[in-house]
């Protein structure tokens, strides 16, 4: 077995422990689980960046039939919120979507 699909049956394991959350993008349910974010600033190069308010943690094999995109709305806890960033898994198995709230920067 490879290690992406030792990764991807892991990541079931963990979406079950936390009670199969979903986010709704485009009026679809797709399974994930949240990982860490806050609200505060870091410094980075060139100035203060945002710490992401969410991160979700998703199978990429659960989102192949979508393009998800720096700056989509996506619906996690009845929350609305925009998707700052996706960052692959050096696997390809996973992807880090960082999030931030959809009225950061309005």
């Amino acid at each position: 077995m490879s290690l992406k699909a030792i990764i991807e049956q892991d990541l079931l394991v963990i979406q079950a422990d936390f009670g199969n959350p979903v986010f709704t993008f485009a009026g679809t349910d797709y399974p994930c689980h949240p990982g860490s974010g806050g609200s505060e600033l870091i410094l980075g190069q060139g100035g203060y960046e945002q710490v992401a308010d969410l991160v979700l943690v998703v199978r990429a094999i659960d989102i192949a039939d979508i393009t998800l995109r720096a700056q989509n709305v996506i619906t996690y806890n009845s929350k609305v919120y925009r998707i700052a960033k996706l960052i692959e898994s050096p696997t390809q198995a996973f992807y880090r979507v960082v999030c931030v709230s959809n009225t950061r920067g309005v």
